[in-house]
């Protein structure tokens, strides 16, 4: 069996790699993206779990009409920038293929973002009410500059505050701070209550030993 990379399909290429592996999906993530050739992309995860043949044919039924109902109440709801922006949904996958929509939870990345911090904090702005279940903050600084953005959110199902825009803002500006000194690294902030705060730092400090 090939799986048919011409196709445009996503869904029907999950189909036929399920098919091929025989094995169940344990997660999914499915991402929207403006930034790459194809609209969306689909990253299953595996379990050691085999499926039978008699199963395989309701599995993958399962499995793609739950995955289109997500992506279109779910994934499609969530707005992305023209350019180098993606939505990336993950969820957990039941044994008889049906997606647990309980568990699905949501990462946004920004790809070589604006140069400046307040175009940054706007860009990010523009996420609206989504902002407000903001979980972790991940920035990865290049070449002393902000080359990378995600943001990841918390599960619909969890209890949450909302944290200042004002300490989005300044996280932003940290970040900014620490580009000027490190040429690359890798920043991560968290959320406590409605504050966020710099939880770890990771330089990568590269040269010659004189």
């Amino acid at each position: 069996m090939i799986i048919d990379h011409i196709s445009n399909n996503v869904v029907k290429k999950l189909e036929q790699t399920v098919r091929y592996e025989k094995k169940q999906v344990q997660v999914l993530r499915v991402s929207k993206s403006s930034s790459n050739m194809h609209a969306y992309m689909i990253f299953p995860e595996f379990s050691e779990v085999k499926i039978s043949n008699t199963e395989l044919d309701e599995y993958i039924e399962n499995l793609s009409t739950s995955l289109k109902y997500v992506i279109d109440r779910k994934l499609n709801q969530q707005e992305i920038e023209k350019q180098n922006h993606s939505f990336i949904m993950t969820c957990a996958v039941e044994e008889d293929g049906v997606i647990d929509d309980e568990t699905i939870h949501f990462n946004t990345t920004y790809v070589k973002p604006p140069t400046l911090a307040s175009k940054v904090f706007k860009l990010v702005c523009g996420l609206g009410n989504r902002l407000n279940s903001l979980k972790e903050l991940h920035i990865t600084v290049l070449n002393n500059n902000i080359n990378r953005i995600e943001i990841e959110f918390y599960n619909e199902n969890e209890i949450y505050v909302a944290v200042e825009k004002e300490e989005i803002a300044n996280a932003i500006m940290g970040a900014y701070t620490k580009a000027n000194i490190y040429y690359s690294a890798d920043l991560r902030y968290v959320a406590e209550g409605n504050e966020i705060k710099l939880k770890s730092i990771k330089p990568k400090l590269a040269g010659d030993v004189l």
